[in-house]
């Protein structure tokens, strides 16, 4: 289910809320172990808190709190470490140094810090490059409660929270959200309050960056480190792991390994769940602790199929800070060991810069090669006339795709979020929270099974989503799962399942089977095969010039509609039942009206029985062998709602005459329409129905043919021929298997999978 319009009302209400603060006041946010009330950092950009050219951790122009467009001009990387205690922060501070050369800009941000004041990253960033350390709100809440004894936290100050500013050389170093207890960040919210939502620390790592960005001038060099907290895995302020806290924004992963006893282990176990999240991961960084770590890490990291090679660097092991030390000095030991390894954080930062550039070059030339070599569907090419027709998609989260802008005259070029308002062709069915788990399904059954051939085998992701779909869309009616690819090919399954039907319920030799037509409805639409295009009355997509071979084989009737206008519910009738019955038994003050079975016992029942029994006992309906419609709602057609009245009376005219029923549930299947299945809501089953789309949440083709012990029945014979001869080469492939399944359970009980959702902690954030 979308949170679009959630975010929205809570954004708002924080802007409403933030009318009471003074651009120079910083809002204090703490509350009593336990509290629900999250933290917005929203509410703080609308207060007046930025990062901006502000020399005070408050001041400075808001930034738009829902752009999340990531900034190409300079490069912006992520760094992950493959556990805590790795280094992290050092090799930060050796990047930072190896990037600000040469006057460029660099910033350093921390979007969650726990063990604050006394333990604070980015003031040790902003000390080893000559400058101050910056806060955001909740985090300078922290740090002033700090120096006046109040609250929770204790120890000494980080510094100022003035920003540097040395000419056009701009280095910034800033903390955002902030906990005073050294523990996990979700138990840290649990214990000290102050949650903050995953959207809000997204919104503020987006903001952060935009922020940067746009402050450097045009030609100088910069670059933007965005370090995480503990390990890949560890969970964030709501319990959501970090991988998949910041999977919307993809930085570029410099991933920080161990090189410990164990360490191997645990840095491709950290990597692998990076690449799985669809991060890349350009370099792999670790102190050299003389076990070959380095070496065994290169050996598998560095010549992957299908991805690009890794760059493993190892360093010498920086010496521990002295006990007693002035945090507000670089330590010593630190100083040392940054001098003795700046050649080589200088080669690494040269490897990212042309990383980075690769990266945007090949973003660049995308759309000239998709031009070139592609041929799209449903497109006509010479519409394509220029490169700015093509969208480039980078990655994907949720409901957004990370599309590709290239620059321009008054921008560089980016990666902005991109609204995905169909759905991508209506497959998407799950939010981007819980979308990792279905990934994840994927990948298991990729690494257990590959692919298997199914033809009287067996495993156990086939067995699984079809006890899922008879329990559910198939509950009361369904025996069978037949697998196919997807919607066209599942219509074509039910087409050779309702013949067979019908041609043995009524004894028809072969030659009278070679003539069978369906019943459906005029402005239908079932797939691009070539049964399924006959099976729907004449268009454009099965005329002459797309499909020569096309025969219009089946009585196709126009079917009454149903729209809204001022308020008002309105049937319309087709044009041959037009003046049937009077107007106003075609005015509905309600929707539930129309989906209510008693009218099944009103007069306009009655007119939509005899007009169909006529049809199907016409000469045209003389060999009638099934019947096929989308039940309710005719989507490709142009989102088109059908009366239900209607589609009941035509199912019990056909069972009148033995004609088996097909509903085409591709589009509307599978809680589309607020239920599980559409059939649902009409209040009748079928015989066969047909399922794809949301099948597998979004992530691969799979489709499905349910029947009923009956159908399935009259294909048992003692010859092969007597058997349903279709199939093809993935036929129930596990990996789309698995998908359905997590799919299934995630419609089913969307809030038991939700990340975080086993953890107080998350609960006080209210989850992603």
């Amino acid at each position: 289910m979308s949170q679009r319009s959630d975010f929205t009302e809570k954004f708002q209400a924080f802007q409403y809320a933030a009318r009471s603060f003074k651009p120079d006041e910083v809002p204090v946010w703490r509350q009593p172990a336990g509290a629900t009330r999250q933290f917005s950092y929203s509410h703080a950009v609308a207060a007046g808190d930025t990062f901006g050219d502000s020399t005070t951790a408050n001041g400075g122009g808001a930034h738009d709190p829902k752009n999340t467009t990531i900034c190409l001009a300079h490069p912006s990387f992520a760094i992950w470490g493959a556990n805590t205690d790795v280094g992290k922060t050092l090799f930060s501070v050796g990047l930072g140094r190896a990037f600000a050369q040469d006057q460029a800009s660099v910033l350093f941000l921390k979007p969650v810090q726990t063990g604050f004041p006394n333990d604070c990253d980015s003031r040790l960033v902003a000390t080893s490059l000559g400058v101050d350390a910056t806060y955001g709100p909740h985090a300078a809440w922290l740090l002033s409660s700090a120096n006046s004894g109040s609250g929770g936290a204790t120890g000494g100050a980080p510094g100022s929270t003035t920003a540097a500013c040395n000419g056009q050389h701009r280095i910034k170093a800033r903390t955002v959200f902030a906990w005073h207890q050294p523990v996990s960040p979700h138990i840290a919210v649990e214990t000290e309050g102050r949650p903050v939502a995953d959207s809000e620390v997204q919104a503020a790592v987006a903001q952060e960056l935009a922020a940067f960005h746009s402050v450097i001038p045009q030609g100088q060099d910069a670059c933007a480190l965005v370090e995480t907290a503990g390990g890949v895995a560890s969970p964030g302020p709501s319990g959501t792991l970090q991988c998949d806290l910041l999977r919307g924004a993809r930085l570029p992963a410099v991933l920080v390994g161990d090189g410990r006893l164990g360490g191997i282990s645990a840095t491709i176990a950290a990597f692998e769940v990076l690449r799985s999240r669809g991060y890349d991961v350009p370099a792999v960084l670790l102190m050299d602790y003389g076990g070959g770590a380095r070496a065994a890490l290169y050996r598998h990291l560095s010549d992957r199929v299908g991805a690009p090679p890794v760059e493993v660097v190892s360093f010498p092991v920086c010496p521990p800070p002295e006990t007693k030390r002035d945090k507000s000095r670089l330590d010593p030991q630190l100083k040392a060991w940054l001098d003795e390894t700046r050649g080589t954080f200088d080669d690494v930062a040269l490897h990212l810069r042309q990383w980075h550039r690769q990266r945007v070059s090949q973003l660049s030339s995308a759309a000239a090669a998709a031009r070139r070599d592609l041929w799209w569907p449903f497109t006509q090419h010479q519409s394509v006339s220029a490169d700015s027709d093509v969208m480039v998609i980078d990655s994907r989260s949720g409901e957004d795709f990370a599309a590709f802008r290239p620059a321009t005259a008054d921008s560089g070029p980016a990666i902005a979020p991109r609204f995905d308002a169909c759905a991508s062709w209506w497959t998407q069915g799950t939010s981007a929270d819980v979308h990792p788990q279905i990934v994840a399904a994927v990948a298991h059954a990729a690494g257990r099974y590959g692919h298997v051939m199914f033809p009287e085998n067996a495993h156990q992701p086939a067995l699984d989503v079809a006890s899922r779909l008879l329990a559910s869309v198939g509950a009361g009616w369904a025996s069978r799962v037949f697998f196919s690819d997807d919607g066209s090919t599942a219509v074509e399954v039910a087409l050779k399942m309702a013949f067979r039907k019908f041609g043995a319920d009524h004894g028809l030799s072969d030659d009278q089977m070679a003539r069978l037509q369906v019943v459906g409805l005029d402005n239908a639409y079932h797939g691009d095969t070539l049964g399924a295009m006959c099976a729907v009355s004449g268009s454009p997509f099965n005329g002459p010039r797309q499909f020569p071979w096309y025969e219009g084989r089946g009585l196709f009737m126009e079917p009454p509609s149903m729209g809204m206008s001022d308020g008002v519910w309105h049937v319309r009738l087709p044009t041959a039942l037009q003046g049937a019955v009077q107007a106003d038994h075609l005015a509905f003050a309600t929707r539930d009206e129309l989906y209510d079975l008693k009218r099944d016992e009103t007069e306009l029942a009655g007119v939509y029985g005899q007009w169909v029994g006529q049809q199907l006992d016409s000469g045209a309906g003389a060999m009638i062998g099934a019947a096929i419609i989308e039940p309710l709602l005719q989507g490709s057609g142009g989102m088109v709602l059908v009366d239900p009245l209607f589609q009941r009376q035509l199912v019990a005219q056909c069972r009148q005459r033995r004609i088996p029923v097909i509903f085409d549930e591709v589009f509307s299947g599978l809680w589309r329409l607020g239920a599980v299945s559409a059939a649902r809501i009409l209040g009748v089953q079928p015989d066969i129905a047909c399922y794809a789309k949301l099948l597998t949440g979004g992530l691969l083709p799979l489709a499905v043919t349910l029947a009923t012990p009956e159908v399935f029945q009259v294909f048992q014979g003692a010859e092969k021929t007597d058997a349903l001869l279709h199939g093809h080469s993935y036929t129930a492939h596990p990996m789309g298997c698995a998908a359905a399944v997590a799919a299934l359970d995630l419609y089913a009980d969307p809030d038991r999978f939700r990340a975080g959702s086993g953890s107080s902690g998350a609960n006080a954030a209210g989850g992603a």
